[in-house]
């Protein structure tokens, strides 16, 4: 069985076992087997939409941040809410200066001795990218679009329930192999 945990305790889709060797019933999930396939119209696309598409582009931020300006009046208002009611601060470049200062230490970016360790520019994400690069405005609903569309997006994609399954490195959580649309109308689908 797939399913959100029903104590929510943990974030995100998880495989249970529908029995056993005794039970007669199938352990897990068939190689190759079709999770789901989410329709093109529940996918939040950029206007320009290119299957090679795989840095973030200014037309999908744009895009995604449009989408949470309008909110409950948004054609994915149930996804979009979602998203606005997750906690802020899950990703460094979204933490306080104090936060970010004291990272930087740790990974040996605030002097200039040795090399420093990775992420090199994800501190400064947002102002580098949201706001020069795509001369975005500074609130705190662009802040929070721009933090959940660069921790979720799948190449400029925003994909309901996709993005609740695509990270984990426990193999008995589900790890779901993709398939974007190659072209636009067509499902983006996990297995």
């Amino acid at each position: 069985r797939i399913g959100l945990d029903p104590t929510g305790q943990y974030r995100g889709v998880f495989v249970k076992s529908g029995g056993g060797e005794d039970s007669g019933i199938p352990d897990g999930i068939e190689k190759d087997t079709i999770i789901c396939e989410i329709p093109w119209e529940l996918i939040i696309s950029p206007p320009n939409y290119h299957y090679h598409d795989y840095g973030t582009n200014c037309d999908a931020l744009h895009g995604f941040y449009h989408q949470f300006q309008h909110g409950d009046e948004s054609k994915y208002a149930p996804y979009i809410n979602y998203l606005k009611n997750q906690p802020d601060g899950r990703i460094p470049s979204e933490w306080s200066a104090v936060g970010k200062n004291l990272l930087r230490k740790i990974l040996n970016q605030d002097r200039n001795v040795g090399l420093p360790l990775p992420p090199y520019d994800a501190l400064d994400r947002f102002e580098e990218e949201w706001m020069k690069e795509c001369n975005g405005e500074d609130t705190p609903l662009a802040r929070s679009a721009f933090f959940q569309f660069t921790s979720r997006d799948e190449d400029n994609l925003m994909v309901p329930f996709f993005d609740m399954a695509n990270h984990s490195n426990d193999q008995k959580k589900l790890n779901a192999i993709l398939a974007k649309p190659k072209v636009v109308g067509k499902p983006f689908t996990m297995r």
